[in-house]
């Protein structure tokens, strides 16, 4: 999810079959404050009230997610393996 995050297709999570169904911005930011959430340090992740502020607050600025700090990907772009 965090490969597709940063690569701006993070809407490509989405089952076809919904696509049509879904409010793209709405699904983006979920996605995001689920990013926001498995973050490695605790302090980085919000609180339970927090999520719920950015969940039912559409316009909050919401932090982008970090790379964790052990994350290997392969780039959908290239055939390059990034630690």
């Amino acid at each position: 999810a965090l490969l597709l995050w940063n690569e701006g297709k993070a809407i490509e999570l989405v089952d076809a079959c919904l696509e049509d169904s879904i409010v793209e911005s709405l699904v983006l930011r979920c996605i995001q404050v689920d990013l926001i959430c498995v973050q490695n340090f605790h302090k980085d992740r919000p609180t339970m009230s927090l999520v719920n502020f950015m969940l039912t607050n559409e316009e909050a600025s919401l932090p982008f997610p970090k790379v964790p700090r052990f994350f290997t990907y392969t780039s959908s772009n290239t055939d390059t393996v990034t630690r």
